[in-house]
């Protein structure tokens, strides 16, 4: 096979490669199928009254994204009372949520990314992170760690639950003074190593919703969620090699036609 005709082929082989193997863009999205709570309790708050997590979910999509494995398991990262109002869906509701870095997310909690990394160093429990977890009530650790996660999300560390962005109207119940207990331990602006070392390959992602691989919005006004993933590959769909391996038979097919005829 001559040099002109081999160097087509490896550039086309260099893309085949490249699109199979490429990294995760940054306008990512997941289609999630809300499949329920694990028991607790609505949190009264000046915002809006919501459930606490971990909420959770099983992908619905073809390929899967294997960084989504079935439960998903999040944390409420938004409580608007609207206009529209955010809620969670029915069980049962597929949702196409926008995946982003916590840190660039289009939410509140991006400037407060590092504290609440830290949080989840230093009280995300594993046990939540399956379906079989059921809340022991009222005072489960589950919702102390609801309640801080809002408030560093709308109010940044604080030292006081009963005023704010983000306010209890009664915060001396036991989830709440244990809120602020975690709240308190934090560190001044946040240390995301706290995260990393305890959760090393892990990373912390905002779900955002409504949201649209194919542009435009969904209808349905969806609770934005957070929940950890691993940061390992995600496959490419099996068409962007196959694409790869038909673009290199195309151009070697007519590499040969062109090939002049000996004299």
């Amino acid at each position: 096979m001559s040099a002109r005709l081999t160097r087509p082929f490896a550039a086309a082989l260099v893309l085949a490669a490249f699109a199979a193997g490429a990294p995760r863009a940054s306008a990512e999205f997941v289609f999630l199928t809300y499949n329920g709570t694990s028991g607790n309790p609505g949190i009264s708050n000046n915002r809006l009254d919501a459930e606490a997590g971990p909420f959770y979910w099983t992908q619905n999509q073809l390929p899967p994204n294997s960084s989504f494995p079935p439960p998903t398991a999040t944390f409420c990262l938004e409580l608007n009372a609207g206009p529209p109002v955010q809620t969670l869906p029915a069980p049962g509701t597929t949702v196409e949520f926008g995946v982003f870095s916590l840190s660039k997310a289009p939410s509140p909690a991006a400037a407060n990314a590092n504290l609440i990394a830290e949080l989840y160093g230093k009280y995300y429990d594993t046990a939540w992170n399956s379906s079989s977890f059921k809340s022991s009530g009222v005072t489960d650790a589950s919702i102390s760690f609801q309640i801080a996660l809002w408030e560093l999300i709308y109010d940044g560390k604080s030292n006081n639950l009963t005023t704010g962005n983000f306010f209890l109207p009664d915060a001396t119940y036991t989830a709440a003074t244990n809120a602020q207990k975690m709240l308190n331990s934090l560190t001044a602006t946040g240390d995301a190593s706290y995260f990393s070392k305890k959760y090393a390959g892990y990373e912390l992602v905002a779900l955002v919703a409504p949201a649209s691989s194919v542009g435009g919005k969904q209808t349905m006004e969806v609770q934005d969620q957070i929940t950890m993933r691993s940061v390992g590959a995600v496959p490419a769909p099996a068409g962007a090699l196959l694409g790869g391996i038909g673009v290199v038979a195309l151009i070697g097919r007519s590499r040969l036609r062109r090939k002049p005829v000996p004299a």
